[in-house]
């Protein structure tokens, strides 16, 4: 309980975590000014494949409802502020000599792991909902609140927001991995955001060109877990949220474990 006050109590103080969520408010605002203005407008859809003229389409009869659904689309957002907070908050600790004098006064590895593990976890669900709730209000601020895409939408975009915040998780272990290995604020960010670059140019090249391949790395369960939810159609909201998080928990468990063994192996200078 001390080390969560600790940590807690460090958050809440941090002028870092501050700046970054003023900047996650501002970027998911303009976010939903943008969408909502292209809701409505005629746009030819002559010409365009079948996924596009959907994505068109969606746009078109945009409203606070279909943001509910469509909020991941800015999950690359989430990912880059994790990797920042990773790389600037628990490396800093190393830098400062934080973790040396906080082992020094009885504190243990395990202790104080734990409870970067639990900054990690609430500041990636603080940005998670921030980003939700910023741009899904802006979006029913200038186009209403439109029609609920399906029936118990409440209860499905609940579903929905707990297999984002699992990726979002996902990606934040990761990041909280490549922390306690490289030890170094740049180190971590740059291979945290060159990670999801990768990934979404990996993700375009496969759309381009190999769409077959795509669809069928998308059934896979331990894919699906990091994989862009485009829309509320995707298979979160079709009966198999327990598959999915089931591989979900056994991958966070996998990185976790490799940053624990990691910390408790090196020196703490």
């Amino acid at each position: 309980m001390r080390t969560i006050s600790a940590e807690n109590y460090k958050l809440i103080k941090s002028s870092m975590l501050k700046i970054m969520s003023v900047i996650c408010a501002a970027v998911c605002a303009l976010a939903g000014y943008a969408v909502s203005t292209l809701s409505g407008a005629a746009i030819n859809t002559q010409g365009l494949n079948d996924q596009a003229a959907q994505t068109v389409e969606t746009l078109s009869n945009f409203s606070g409802f279909a943001a509910m659904f469509s909020f991941t689309q800015l999950s690359q957002i989430i990912t880059i502020l994790c990797a920042v907070f990773a790389g600037m908050y628990i490396v800093s600790e190393f830098d400062r000599g934080t973790v040396r004098n906080a082992l020094s006064t009885g504190t243990s590895r395990t202790s104080w792991f734990l409870g970067k593990v639990y900054s990690q976890s609430v500041v990636t669900l603080w940005f998670t909902v921030e980003t939700a709730v910023i741009f899904i209000l802006t979006t029913a601020v200038f186009q209403g609140w439109g029609q609920p895409p399906m029936d118990n939408a409440a209860g499905n975009f609940a579903v929905f927001f707990l297999m984002a915040l699992l990726q979002a998780l996902g990606y934040s272990a990761i990041f909280l991995t490549i922390a306690f290995v490289i030890r170094g604020v740049g180190g971590t960010v740059g291979i945290g955001i060159a990670i999801i670059v990768l990934e979404q140019f990996l993700t375009l090249i496969l759309q381009a060109f190999h769409s077959d391949i795509l669809n069928r790395v998308s059934d896979n369960l331990l894919y699906s877990i990091y994989a862009r939810m485009n829309s509320w159609r995707g298979p979160v909201l079709t009966g198999r949220f327990a598959a999915l998080a089931i591989p979900a928990a056994a991958v966070l468990a996998a990185t976790l474990a490799i940053a624990y063994a990691t910390f408790l192996k090196r020196d703490v200078k």
